[in-house]
């Protein structure tokens, strides 16, 4: 379950910054900027990210369609840990 909701986080994450090209939004006002990283742990990760969330972007989905796909994660995620116990 707990990596069910990583996955809906970082969904969302990705959702939430569709708008800004190469950046991330993480939080209302934090904003991560692949190339103002310090880490090149976190460059790498924001970069996978904004790519990430280009793609998401690019399926143009409303708001209902976001809500199911966010279902989909947690009923496909629910049915795939339980072959790992």
């Amino acid at each position: 379950m707990f990596i069910a909701l990583l996955e809906l986080l970082v969904l969302r994450i990705c959702q939430r910054s569709g708008s800004h090209q190469g950046s991330v939004l993480l939080a209302k006002d934090v904003l991560l900027n692949p190339e103002h990283s310090f880490n090149m742990v976190l460059e790498q990760w924001s970069l996978q990210l904004a790519c990430f969330a280009y793609k998401l972007q690019s399926l143009q989905l409303d708001m209902a369609e976001f809500a199911c796909v966010n279902a989909i994660m947690l009923f496909e995620q629910g049915e795939l840990s339980f072959y790992y116990y």
